[in-house]
């Protein structure tokens, strides 16, 4: 784990990584495979600047949720941004409960949760996601997806409340 961490401070610190981390857009030049210059890809800080909403999931890890406090305070595409954090990959059974973790981050809501969930984590892994909530829209309370499935709808709701909210603002 330290090799781990001397690496993210060594990486924060070079000139290059900060650059390439700071673009928004880069365009692949041309080469002899494809001749033409039209390849332009955007990155997540372009999103972010457009963005009105920002979901930011955080895992249960102590270290990852300290690295969301710090985006929030240092990053500039966040300041001034709704944020609704989720912790993702949840596990009840964690000492680093969504109670917890809300009284740490000083959310006066208690932050959203989606648990990990094995059939959803494989339909990921073979682009089925949409097929996984067809087959699952109408299932009952004792069915092992439910709990997950109701979470996902929790934190749906929650983010068109926020997006209505943003509108009535504006």
């Amino acid at each position: 784990k330290k090799e781990i961490l001397d690496l993210e401070d060594k990486s924060i610190r070079n000139e290059t990584f900060r650059n390439l981390v700071a673009t928004k857009e880069y365009t692949l030049p041309a080469t002899n495979k494809y001749p033409n210059a039209d390849r332009s890809f955007s990155t997540t800080n372009s999103l972010l600047e457009c963005s009105d909403l920002v979901v930011y999931n955080i895992s249960q890890k102590i270290r990852q949720i300290n690295k969301y406090l710090q985006a929030k305070e240092e990053n500039e595409r966040l300041k001034d941004k709704a944020i609704i954090p989720v912790l993702g990959k949840f596990d009840k059974n964690s000492k680093y409960t969504a109670k917890n973790i809300s009284r740490y981050l000083k959310e006066k809501e208690t932050i959203s949760t989606i648990p990990y969930n094995t059939l959803f984590f494989e339909a990921c892994n073979e682009a089925e996601v949409a097929d996984y909530f067809i087959k699952y829209r109408r299932i009952n309370s004792k069915d092992k997806n439910y709990i997950f499935l109701e979470e996902v709808k929790k934190v749906s709701e929650k983010i068109v409340e926020k997006l209505k909210e943003l509108q009535m603002g504006m």
